[in-house]
């Protein structure tokens, strides 16, 4: 009996025990659901219905999608909406979930602050609120959290700086807060975490020295800093305590110093991205040593001296990437010896010449990017063993000699850009055979040949041809068009002639049409201009350009129905006759519309009013009639305005003086009863306008604009009167009395725009009595300063001094004649270099005097 007493009162004991548990259970399962319910409650948008059709009481939280129950006790460990588009706050409720382990909220669109009632979540090991929206500052709390490995806050808005106490989570493997607003200094307190392997702060407002104690983490491997505002050097022992390294980013911040060659000790560095910073000195040769290296990125820096031969020695560099630095010296042979995909070594100082086995160890390259350097010789004939080329850029070099044919093997190639150079001999035309081209780049070279007719159906890809300043000659084809993708045409300055092909309106893409300074023509002088009139097909066309061609013809009423986008319209010098279109007028997003140099007749249009954004305005030397309409005055944002050398009459309109954005008015050599309203006169809104009548130029801008225009005649000069010396003549007799010589050669003509240049800003001759055997012109202005050199008669009316925007610029103008005009020939820069100089000189004065006045 009382066994059986025993026995039942432990069945009952039992019993209870076992109802207390579930009960436990259950409150438990239903606290966690209810804080899930609550966080449900928050999510304001849920695109795909995931929360409000699978979240219900009517099943176990544990079955919902995103939530994951531990085995043994069935609480919920993980809670997972990765990329579910939802958008909301986090409910403190959640703090609830006392076992979750796992909480991954990334790329959605949560926003407000991290409620603090997550601190409870003490179980917590992995959280990423990754790609969302929240705010504020990064929560104190988070040290509470000491089982947390990962912590990612990429790629939200919080702000502020990080406390020092965040450092006390002593098991962190990886943080990752990048793209945020924090800033001010890292604290010290980071190399505390001994556990870490990644870090993350890139892109957000960090200033101050990298701390060193970040270096002192042995199991760190990735450290990515960039896009910040770090400044100081790298410690020189940057690597005794990183053994485990592997990434090292810091472009675009402040960093500067010598790159350490202690960074040879990080064996197992597989990519080193330096660039975008302020670092000087040499490439430290012992980085040649880093064999595990896949990317190296050093640009856009002060570094300088020569490529370490050492660097060849990579053997698994993929990418070697140092533009825009301060190097000099050869490419060494070396770096053409391993598996780069990339050599980016564009705009430094590299002389030299490329290997004529360029491409006998590069299998695998596919971007070789060199533009902008001092390279020279002839571009090997190997390049057409680099068959997985995809992008050749040798342009702004020296490089001479033919384009080599075997370019046509290049069946991968998108981009090809050798502009600028020296290039001679006939355009080969197996590059039009690569299909898979998108722009094909030759501009300003000594190039001759032809466009092909019969393959630009091949070209389906193809989106720019530049051909300009080129000796190319022949018709442009009317099957160009079947490059249907063509989006810029820039033929300029070449030798075309035949007729404008009206097959150019079929090019639905176009954006660029330049067709200036050749000798193209209309199918009748006689009638309307036809291709004008195809080219209202191209909704796209942005740029218009055919000045300086024989075209003939009449504006056709059609040019107003070119694409809404034309924002710039130049028909100058090209013999066309009779009146403006008033439907001129339609083109409402034009900035810029050069119709001068023609034989115009008519009146201006009361319709150009209706140009509201044109900035400039040319219509000089036609045989224009009438008076000026006010209608011009609506123009608000005009700020040139060149109307002289016609036959307008009348008076100058006096809303002139309300156009306050004008710069430049020109109005001589018409026959107009006033030309200075008195309403311009005054400067209103702190407007400082040059009335252009030749004698009101501004000096120096047209000193400046004067030997631009000697210096673009005598490089078309040079470049034709290889063809056709029967054209010199007259240039000689203009530069006889400049020449030292008495012969036409390239290099007399750069002597004399040199002393050229000396004349027109100082006022004096070498003739003069001052000048003689002890003390030539070029020798006085040499020996002295800009002060007393320059020709008082630059000053503008009623100052005494120039500026110190007028001082630089005459100074860099006097600089670049001593270049012309050095006595040994061989010593005188060329005609392009001066003219590229020269247009450097004339930008920079422009930027200076405008960021002078707005100052």
């Amino acid at each position: 009996m009382e066994k059986n007493s025993v026995f039942v009162f432990g069945l009952v004991l039992f019993s209870q025990s076992w109802y207390i548990a579930c009960l436990a259970k259950n409150l438990s399962l239903s606290t966690e659901e209810s804080a899930l319910l609550a966080f449900k409650a928050n999510i304001n948008f849920d695109p795909r219905s995931i929360l409000a059709t699978n979240w219900s009481n009517i099943t176990s939280c544990c079955v919902w999608i995103g939530i994951t129950c531990g085995p043994r006790h069935q609480r919920v460990t993980e809670l997972n909406l990765y990329d579910m588009n939802l958008t909301g706050t986090i409910s403190p409720y959640l703090g609830n979930l006392s076992f979750l382990k796992v909480l991954d909220l990334s790329n959605n669109t949560f926003y407000g602050y991290l409620p603090e009632e997550l601190s409870r979540l003490h179980r917590l090991r992995f959280v990423n609120l990754g790609d969302n929206s929240f705010s504020g500052g990064l929560p104190t709390w988070f040290d509470s959290l000491t089982n947390l490995q990962v912590l990612d806050l990429y790629g939200n808005s919080l702000t502020g700086h990080i406390p020092p106490s965040f450092f006390n989570l002593s098991k962190l493997e990886r943080l990752a807060l990048d793209t945020n607003y924090f800033e001010g200094n890292i604290p010290n307190e980071i190399g505390n975490l001994q556990n870490l392997q990644v870090v993350s702060l890139a892109s957000n407002k960090f200033s101050g020295p990298i701390p060193s104690t970040i270096f002192n983490i042995s199991l760190l491997q990735i450290l990515e800093l960039s896009n910040n505002s770090f400044s100081g050097g790298l410690p020189m022992d940057i690597c005794d305590n990183s053994p485990l390294l592997e990434q090292l980013r810091l472009p675009y911040n402040q960093l500067s110093g010598q790159v350490p060659a202690n960074l040879a000790e990080c064996r197992a560095l597989q990519l080193l991205a330096l660039s975008y910073n302020e670092f000087n000195g040499t490439i430290p040769p012992e980085l040649g040593n880093l064999t595990m290296l896949q990317e190296l990125y050093l640009g856009v820096s002060k570094l300088q001296g020569e490529i370490p031969p050492e660097l060849g020695n990579i053997r698994n560099l993929s990418i070697l990437s140092i533009p825009a630095a301060l190097l000099t010296g050869p490419i060494p042979s070396t770096i053409f010896n391993n598996s780069c995909n990339v050599i980016q070594l564009a705009n430094n100082s590299l002389s030299g010449s490329l290997p004529l086995d360029l491409c006998h160890s590069l299998p695998n390259l596919q971007n070789l990017l060199i533009e902008n350097n001092k390279l020279s010789g002839s571009i090997p004939r190997s390049i057409g063993n680099c068959t997985m080329l995809i992008n050749l850029s040798l342009s702004g070099n020296n490089f001479t000699g033919a384009i080599p044919e075997e370019i046509g093997k290049l069946q991968s190639l998108r981009q090809l850009n050798l502009h600028v150079n020296s290039l001679t001999g006939p355009m080969p035309l197996s590059i039009f055979n690569v299909s898979t081209l998108q722009a094909i780049s030759l501009t300003q070279n000594y190039l001759t040949g032809y466009l092909p007719s019969n393959i630009w159906f091949s070209l389906s890809n193809l989106q720019g041809l530049y051909l300009a300043v080129n000796q190319i000659s022949g018709v442009i084809p009317s099957s160009i068009s079947n490059a249907s993708q063509l989006s810029s045409i820039s033929i300029t300055s070449n030798y075309f002639t035949g007729f404008v092909p009206n097959s150019l309106g079929d090019l639905q893409h176009l954006r660029l049409l330049a067709l200036g300074d050749n000798n193209l023509t209309d199918e009748d002088p006689n009638q309307e201009i036809s291709f004008i009139s195809s080219l209202t097909n191209c909704r796209n066309l942005e740029l218009l350009y055919a000045q300086a061609n024989p075209l003939g013809g009449y504006l056709p009423p059609s040019i107003g129905n070119l694409s809404n986008s034309l924002q710039y319209l130049d028909l100058s010098r090209s013999r066309i006759s009779g009146s403006i279109p008033v439907q001129i007028g339609n083109l409402s997003n034009l900035i810029n519309l050069d119709l001068s140099g023609n034989e115009l007749i008519g009146s201006i249009p009361t319709m150009v009013g209706d140009l509201q954004i044109l900035q400039r305005l040319s219509l000089l030397d036609n045989r224009l009639q009438g008076s000026i309409p006010g209608d011009i005055c609506s123009i608000r944002s005009l700020g040139e305005l060149l109307l002289g050398q016609n036959d307008l009459i009348g008076s100058t309109p006096a809303c002139f003086g309300n156009l306050t954005s004008l710069r430049i008015l020109e109005l001589d050599s018409n026959k107009l009863t006033s030309i200075i309203p008195a309403t311009f006169t005054k400067a209103k809104h702190g407007r400082s306008t040059r009335i252009l009548l030749l004698k009101y130029l501004f000096p120096i801008v047209a000193a400046v604009m004067l030997v631009v225009a000697i210096v673009v005649l005598l490089v078309r000069y040079q470049k034709r009167s290889k063809n056709d010396i029967a054209h010199s003549s007259a240039l000689e007799e203009t530069l006889d009395e400049y020449g030292s010589e008495g012969i036409a050669s390239t290099r007399g003509d750069v002597y004399s725009f040199g002393i050229l240049l000396i004349e027109t800003f100082t006022g004096k001759k070498p003739t003069d009595d001052s000048f003689g055997e002890e003390m030539s012109l070029r020798q006085w202005v040499s020996d002295s300063s800009i002060t007393t050199i320059a020709d008082a008669r630059l000053l503008r009316e009623g100052e005494e001094h120039f500026s110190a925007e007028e001082d630089f610029c005459v100074f860099s103008i006097m600089e670049l004649a001593l270049d012309c005009s050095k006595e040994s020939a061989e010593e005188r820069i060329n005609m392009r270099d001066a003219l590229h100089r020269l247009q450097e000189i004339n930008i920079r004065f422009l930027k200076d005097t405008r960021t002078a006045r707005n100052g």
